[in-house]
């Protein structure tokens, strides 16, 4: 009897043994879905209810109508933000929604269409509910309520993303410690917050291209439509492409390195005999002017391009044209000096009289 007892024990620690060997050895998956066909699935969703933990979505470009639910530790990887496009089928609810998951990563998507919602659920393109170190990067989401919305998020990394033309750019309810940079932000509203905790809108300064095709990364882009961002309103001195000064967002919530617009300078002189000329008015062909000083030095901040430059200082000299100067970012080109040719001058006499 002791004997079948230990045989029965042995072989059950066995079979225990074997299934945990084989859990153990199973490999993440690669799943392809293709909305045209040719792939294992041709919907996104699909795709997800028939993965696991850790496996890999790898989505072919087209556009997808659909709401997508990520209940799983996956990474969903779209072939292009530009052509890989989810389109929500039901504008009231989220483009594409992440619930309760750890280790999460989207990127190369497109994410549009979550317009709808009633006043205290409005649907946003990316919605992320109870995560933890999600990744989300490399994304267009635009023309949602929110664009993306966090709500009790932590330790997500948010990067490289396009977040424009919603009504909030991002939201944030009783999340912290998630770090958010090299983002472009153009919206109605780009940042709102709720009870929310500390977070990192930028990372240290680092020599990389940035989302605006800056020289540096830092924090993000915070652009509106009407030209008075933060981003495009900052003063950026020397050139690397990162505001002088921080932007604050909210209590706990400051971007230390914003972005600014990649510029470089055209500098140069007016002259008349090689002599500056003080007072005369310097023009791009896009309509940027400014003034000589005394010494007629003259100086642009212009983003990268070709310019080419006109002088005038009625009513003494003619206007001249410079040789077009071209602009490259981070960086003082001087310009060939604008030389002046005075008008000639002369008097005039006569005499008026008057009618017999």
């Amino acid at each position: 009897m002791d004997r079948n007892r230990a045989f029965a024990v042995h072989a059950l620690l066995t079979t225990v043994m074997l299934v945990l060997l084989m859990v153990g050895g199973a490999e993440a998956a690669t799943i392809t879905v293709n909305a045209s066909g040719g792939a294992m699935y041709t919907r996104i969703q699909d795709a997800i209810n028939a993965s696991n933990n850790s496996d890999t979505i790898i989505v072919a470009a087209g556009i997808y109508n659909e709401n997508v639910i990520v209940n799983k530790s996956v990474n969903l990887t779209g072939s292009g933000a530009n052509v890989t496009i989810i389109n929500a089928s039901d504008p009231n609810s989220h483009v594409i929604y992440v619930s309760a998951q750890d280790g999460v990563n989207i990127r190369d998507f497109t994410a549009t269409g979550g317009t709808g919602g009633t006043h205290t659920s409005r649907s946003a393109g990316i919605y992320l509910s109870r995560t933890n170190n999600t990744n989300i990067s490399k994304n267009i989401i635009s023309n949602n309520y929110y664009g993306i919305y966090l709500f009790s998020a932590i330790n997500t990394n948010l990067s490289g993303n396009n977040v424009n033309s919603n009504n909030y750019g991002i939201y944030l309810m009783l999340s912290s410690n998630n770090t958010i940079y090299n983002n472009l932000f153009n919206n109605t509203n780009n940042f709102e917050n709720s009870i929310a905790g500390i977070n990192r809108w930028n990372v240290s300064k680092q020599t990389a291209t940035n989302i605006v095709d800056g020289l540096n990364i830092g924090g993000n882009f915070w652009k509106n439509l009407s030209g008075t961002g933060f981003s495009q309103t900052c003063t950026d001195a020397n050139l690397d492409g990162i505001c002088d000064s921080g932007y604050m967002l909210s209590t706990g919530n400051e971007d230390y390195l914003p972005l600014a617009i990649p510029t470089g300078y055209i500098n140069g002189s007016v002259k008349y005999n090689n002599t500056g000329v003080e007072g005369a008015v310097v023009a791009t062909n896009n309509s940027v002017s400014t003034t000589t000083d005394a010494s007629g030095f003259f100086s642009f901040q212009l983003p990268a391009g070709t310019y080419q430059l006109t002088a005038t200082c009625e009513p003494e000299y003619y206007p001249d044209n410079s040789t077009a100067s071209t602009v490259v970012i981070g960086t003082t080109v001087m310009a060939q000096d604008i030389n002046l040719i005075k008008k000639p001058t002369g008097n005039i006499t006569g005499m008026v009289r008057s009618p017999d």
